[in-house]
């Protein structure tokens, strides 16, 4: 008979949770398939929850379909559960004790990944990409630029936040320069140029709306390193920063539009005759300004300038130094250039691209021999990049992979050591139950019935103060549930 499908995802964002569905619904009733998502946040939905946008609550509706996929008997959530690399340092799960449950800051369990992997048959990882990058500046620049995903996760509150933002440098500047020429780079100006009172509805902590009221910005300027036809930001970013009231964007250069321009799609040309246009407000009625300001590379930064190498196009549409440098007047600068995802298994993750070694979903070795029953899908899998959509489709490839796959595994019910992956330090066993750390942490593993009674209590908050959600903090959520009588 088939071998039962009990497939283990590693990451709670949307492509687990697409994943999740599809492989749910899908299956036949001989797979007897299981499904559990574990997470190292405390909250399912990853980017969904900590990346959109305050001001994008449609983009948010997905968590609706996920609700019904919690549903599902067959379907189990771990948060709070972190799997790391096995080796001599990581053979024993280390699970926090009152200190965990105290912390302002969650501890999660971490789980070596060879400990998961014996209690399931199939393995996917889906943990996206959290490692940001950083623009290559000269050597001796006194100053490296603040993360942009710093400032998101600061504005929609994250359990983790790898560093904190600069609060008071942010609150006095005047000119925020952000490089990068992407949807979350717009995202940051969005959030930075809105007037607080535009936010106050949606889904943006009190505590943040209080720094935003006492921002001093006068100027953005969102630079990148090549032309306006080579630009990743999509028309909407756009569209919503041209009518930003108050706030004027300064003309593009028109001669810059024609570098690089042929063959764009329809999607592309109607971005660029966005551009072109500009704002609708007039400079009398814009207290602030903003500018695309492109061919620029930063080189140096310091506490009030930053200097960039001047780039020109060429025919393959690279950025190509010219020699030129150009100084310019900033108090705070931001970089959004891209994310890597961090290894779980060396041997499984292409160091040189940031991400899980595959080919369609099916993870591979260096030599490019598949890793049966592994499998990788959305930002761990593809890079930073696409939209929801595109996230969905590549989770549903992935799913009917993984269903074909398990359908196809004929074997004894009495082989469960089959699963050994040759080399690789970990055996996808499916043996019963679930890994002895996660069952022994109790309460400090957060499940989908938790995180639904946090829901709606954040959403019982907001409407308290007449917004979409309060968000709790941790210490919130540890009396909420009560984790200190676990």
């Amino acid at each position: 008979m088939a071998q039962p499908l009990k497939l283990a995802i590693i990451g709670g964002g949307a492509s687990a949770f697409y994943t999740a569905s599809r492989v749910l619904s899908k299956s036949p009733a001989a797979l007897e398939a299981q499904v559990h998502i574990y997470d190292r946040l405390w909250t399912p939905h990853g980017l969904v929850r900590y990346g959109v946008a305050p001001d994008h609550p449609e983009v948010k509706n997905c968590t609706n379909k996920f609700d019904v996929t919690s549903l599902d008997s067959r379907f189990r959530f771990f948060g709070n559960v972190q799997i790391v690399p096995s080796g001599p340092l990581g053979q024993q799960a280390t699970s926090p004790t009152g200190a965990g449950r105290q912390a302002s800051v969650p501890q999660p369990l971490n789980l070596p990944l060879s400990t998961l992997a014996r209690h399931y048959t199939h393995l996917l990882f889906a943990y996206g990409s959290s490692t940001p990058l950083l623009p290559n500046l000269a050597e001796g620049s006194p100053i490296q630029p603040t993360s942009a995903l710093d400032f998101v996760h600061w504005y929609t509150s994250h359990p983790y936040p790898e560093s904190k933002i600069p609060l008071e440098q942010f609150v006095k500047a005047k000119h925020i320069t952000i490089i990068g020429h992407g949807n979350v780079a717009l995202d940051v100006a969005r959030m930075i140029l809105s007037s607080p009172t535009r936010l106050a509805p949606y889904d943006v902590p009190q505590s943040v709306l209080e720094v935003l009221r006492r921002l001093q910005v006068q100027h953005v300027s969102v630079v990148g390193r090549r032309a306006p036809a080579q630009v990743s930001f999509t028309a909407k970013e756009v569209r919503e920063m041209m009518t930003l009231e108050g706030v004027r964007m300064h003309p593009i250069d028109t001669s810059l539009f024609d570098l690089g321009a042929e063959g764009l799609s329809r999607q592309q040309n109607r971005l660029m005759d966005l551009m072109k246009k500009g704002s609708s407000a007039t400079v009398a009625s814009a207290a602030k300004t903003w500018s695309l300001d492109f061919l620029r590379s930063p080189l140096k930064i310091t506490p009030n300038s930053i200097t960039y190498g001047l780039n020109s196009l060429s025919p393959s549409l690279s950025a190509v130094p010219t020699g030129d440098t150009q100084t310019m007047p900033t108090d705070l600068v931001i970089a959004s250039v891209g994310y890597r995802s961090p290894a779980i298994h060396s041997s499984w993750h292409d160091k040189r691209l940031g991400r899980v070694r595959h080919v369609d979903g099916q993870v591979v070795r260096e030599d490019g021999t598949a890793v049966r029953g592994v499998y990788a899908s959305g930002w761990a899998a593809n890079g930073a990049r696409g939209v929801l959509a595109s996230t969905m489709w590549n989770a549903y490839s992935v799913a009917e992979k993984i269903l074909g796959d398990a359908a196809a595994s004929v074997v004894s019910s009495s082989q469960s050591g089959t699963g050994v992956i040759p080399d690789d330090g970990v055996a996808l066993k499916g043996e019963p139950g679930l890994p002895s750390p996660v069952v022994e942490a109790g309460k400090l593993v957060i499940s989908y019935p938790d995180w639904k009674r946090i829901d709606t209590e954040e959403i019982r908050r907001g409407g308290e103060l007449g917004k979409e959600r309060e968000r709790m903090s941790w210490e919130e959520v540890v009396e909420f549930l009560d984790i200190d009588s676990s």
